[in-house]
């Protein structure tokens, strides 16, 4: 008798504990990134690599980044767009994000960040203008030293959990050879969207095997001070089609899908095992699964009346519930 009165009350206090403690929520989205390179012309090839994204979106994918996709390619039902690009005098680099519009609302953009997929240099038909407008200039580094290495970004809702996040994408400078390179409106840029928020880096970081994207940033004098989820840095290698140069399998870690901030992981990061256009210098793609905690109240979203400041009533109740119960089990 005693037996089952203990094993009734062990019961109930656990139940009663996890009452206390409730649950913590989370949540996940899928990213990928895919990046052709401009050395895909062929229109064979760009008719795959359109393919290809066509799947990603019947799919459902909730982020799809597209670098250096320099062709026309039709709106896909259901998603937004973000954009940017890096003009030189010559040639002109870009970086767009299709986000799924049931998943996320757009907030703000990220510096001179389009939103609106007329807007979108190449995709929508639009090329290169010359001077380049403000809508142009998003660039990572110098363009006189580095190239052209454009970014893209914006602040995000994250529908499900409320989560305000901040989105970057882009095409990192090599790090080895162009240190402490990044424009000051990149830095100021990244630290602003990041502030208080979850930072999604999808990215060619030009890094690799066991090179973080954190420490690339720190070097470049943008300490990120979260922790980051980067398991690219240790995953099959992404970059490059280098059969030109007797190279045609991937040899470097340089795309990553990376989470900074402390509320979540990447999860699941993997490589596609061929390229699409079959282009010189053409990346594998990656997709990767998002996994983030939810909303800690912050004062972007809430304030201290919103309904989630306040103490439910199962942590009030299922706390006083918990004291009595392990009272009752130690007697």
């Amino acid at each position: 008798m005693t037996k089952v009165t203990f094993s009734c009350g062990g019961l109930l206090c656990i139940g009663a504990i996890q009452l206390a403690l409730g649950k913590r929520e989370h949540y996940s989205f899928d990213v990928a990134e895919v990046k052709p390179h401009y050395g895909c012309t062929e229109p064979s090839g760009q008719q795959r690599v359109r393919d290809f994204v066509g799947q990603l979106v019947s799919e459902e994918l909730s982020i799809i980044t597209l670098l250096q996709v320099e062709f026309e390619m039709d709106h896909p039902e259901g998603y937004f767009a973000i954009g940017g690009a890096c003009a030189g005098s010559q040639h002109e680099d870009v970086a767009v994000a299709l986000v799924r519009e049931e998943e996320f609302s757009f907030a703000a953009p990220l510096g001179a960040t389009q939103h609106g997929w007329y807007n979108m240099p190449y995709l929508s038909g639009k090329l290169a203008q010359q001077p380049p407008d403000p809508a142009r200039s998003m660039c990572i580094s110098n363009i006189k030293v580095v190239g052209e290495r454009p970014y893209a970004g914006a602040i995000l809702t994250h529908k499900a959990s409320g989560v305000s996040l901040c989105l970057v994408i882009g095409t990192l400078p090599h790090p080895s050879a162009f240190p402490k390179s990044f424009t000051m409106d990149f830095v100021d840029a990244v630290q602003s969207c990041a502030q208080d928020r979850p930072l999604l880096l999808v990215v060619d970081s030009n890094l690799v095997y066991g090179q973080t994207v954190a420490e690339t940033f720190s070097e470049q004098g943008l300490d990120l001070q979260h922790d980051c989820s980067d398991p690219g840095a240790f995953g099959a290698p992404t970059c490059c089609n280098d059969s030109l140069m007797g190279h045609p399998e991937s040899r470097y870690q340089s795309d990553r899908t990376v989470l900074c901030g402390g509320r979540g992981a990447v999860k699941d990061f993997t490589v596609k095992k061929d390229y699409i256009c079959n282009a010189p210098e053409e990346h594998l793609t990656t997709r990767a699964t998002v996994k983030l905690t939810e909303a800690v109240p912050n004062k972007h979203t809430e304030d201290e009346n919103s309904p989630s400041m306040r103490v439910p009533f199962p942590h009030i109740y299922g706390f006083s519930a918990s004291i009595f119960c392990l009272a009752w089990c130690y007697w």
